[in-house]
């Protein structure tokens, strides 16, 4: 009973700090854009140690807090289009380099 309390205390802190890591770390930005029927923004996020620039899982991680700043905002179900994904170093670390990561997302409406 004692190791169920303590999985159910692990899981709940994980998915604290995943819900923390979005609304701090990540933002969202309105830009022109000349398609109809569409919404342009720039997504800013980041790379670090716990969440590795070329890692997978890190950039679904990225990717699924960009659809949480999509639906806060409206985008029920969105549809989106990455336009392009720049990496930026903010800084050389001993556990890894830390980067802004900029993408342009396109959603349709």
């Amino acid at each position: 009973m004692k190791n169920l309390i303590i999985a159910g205390l692990i899981i709940l802190v994980l998915s604290g700090c995943a819900q923390y890591d979005c609304q701090t770390c990540t933002d969202i930005e309105p830009i022109k854009c000349d398609k109809p029927g569409m919404t342009c923004f720039k997504y800013i996020s980041f790379a670090d140690a716990v969440y590795p620039l070329e890692d997978q899982k890190a950039e679904d991680f990225r990717l699924y807090c960009l659809e949480r700043w999509l639906k806060k905002n409206g985008f029920d179900n969105p549809e989106y289009i990455i336009l392009s994904r720049k990496p930026v170093l903010k800084s050389k670390a001993m556990l890894g380099d830390v980067y802004k990561v900029y993408y342009e997302v396109q959603v349709n409406n």
